[in-house]
């Protein structure tokens, strides 16, 4: 209970001009996505105080506030998630202090944020959920504002499709293509397509062999004969190699200078 009256005497407290004592200089989204098209997304918030006294005195609101993302945003609003809304799950919330100040919320969702489009025996077609992104759209135009760096880290080996909207800076880590976009920045559409290429099955599946010859009755004679024709052959190898040498010397014609 006095959790609870403490949480609401602070943000009585923001609501009479606190929050000042703080100011968000740039925030960060960024998102990895798997080979399912499910995401796991970072966002940091850093953070500019005015004073030494301002930074102590937020580190012991945030202690007083917890990992509630609600309490964060009522005091706040701008401390909140840019992806989803009602299906994130194994959210967590942190705020860091060192050459760099910031609140840092991490979270997945529940579903995919990639939709499953055109599957082929060697590539699987996905495109980005742009709904996923609301708060980022303000009719008629989806709106990357100032200071925000969203990045999508796409998985390793994939290609992008198309055209990227609005337009972002494409680069590479590794065999994963990055995609990020850089606010101020806004756009008619918000669109992200790709396609991911398909493991290929080897050629010889040494498991399948293996239960064949061993745990099958098939298996076992095929076995069993492979044996015996190779006894036999090494029983008379001899009268082979001899064969082999006449029919050489039959069929060799020797030529005299």
């Amino acid at each position: 209970m006095k959790k609870i009256i403490l949480v609401i005497l602070l943000l009585l407290i923001v609501s009479f001009g606190f929050a000042q004592t703080h100011r968000i200089t740039s925030h960060t989204v960024n998102i990895q996505v798997n080979d399912s098209g499910l995401a796991q997304i970072t966002e940091r918030f850093y953070l500019y105080f005015p004073t030494e006294q301002d930074k102590i005195e937020f580190r012991n609101i945030s202690t007083d506030l917890g990992y509630d993302l609600v309490n964060w945003e009522n005091f706040d609003p701008k401390f909140t998630t840019t992806v989803g809304s009602n299906n994130l799950t194994n959210g967590t919330l942190s705020y860091n202090e060192g050459e760099s100040n910031f609140l840092e919320i991490k979270y997945e969702l529940l579903d995919a944020l990639m939709e499953k489009g055109q599957e082929t025996n060697m590539v699987v077609e996905y495109s980005m959920k742009a709904s996923y992104f609301n708060k980022l759209f303000e009719p008629p135009f989806w709106v990357i504002p100032d200071n925000t760096d969203i990045t999508i880290e796409l998985p390793p080996g994939a290609s992008i499709k198309g055209t990227v909207e609005p337009e972002a800076k494409i680069t590479n880590s590794g065999t994963k293509p990055l995609i990020t976009w850089k606010g101020y920045k806004s756009g008619a559409q918000l669109n992200v397509d790709y396609v991911l290429w398909k493991k290929a099955d080897p050629v010889v599946d040494i498991n399948a062999i293996s239960n064949f010859l061993f745990k099958t009755t098939e298996g076992i004679i095929t076995i069993v004969v492979g044996l015996l024709i190779l006894l036999i052959l090494l029983w008379k190898r001899k009268r082979i190699i001899n064969k082999i040498e006449r029919f050489v010397e039959n069929h060799t014609i020797i030529e005299e200078s």
